[in-house]
């Protein structure tokens, strides 16, 4: 069974889980796939691109400021390595 990522975006991730977006209701407004914005969220397939992001803070969350709501933590390596 695959393990789940930790956000590298877990500004982005809370409040997606607080205003209940989901990645599909990202995916609408970027133009992507859900698994492409999972895979962004988690890191897994690259940084989340600016043009995303833009839409994505325009969209749902206008009153955070762009840094804080897309600041990047990088997983820990013991998460990395398992």
């Amino acid at each position: 069974m695959a393990r789940k990522l930790p956000p590298v975006y877990p500004n982005l991730a809370a409040e997606m889980t607080r205003d209940n977006v989901s990645r599909e209701d990202i995916a609408r407004v970027v133009g992507k796939t859900s698994e492409c914005v999972g895979g962004w969220i988690t890191g897994k397939s690259g940084e989340f691109p600016i043009s995303g992001a833009i839409a994505v803070q325009a969209t749902f969350w206008p009153t955070i400021p762009m840094r804080e709501l897309f600041k990047r933590v990088e997983p820990e390596a013991e998460e990395v390595a398992a």
